[in-house]
């Protein structure tokens, strides 16, 4: 379970990192 929940953690904190970085390019 664990890992399963790290991996989640992971997964949601890189896709919101994109998303930021996206809007950043965005509205360079």
């Amino acid at each position: 379970m664990g890992d399963v929940d790290l991996e989640h953690m992971i997964v949601a904190s890189t896709s919101s990192f994109v998303v930021k970085l996206f809007l950043f390019i965005l509205y360079k």
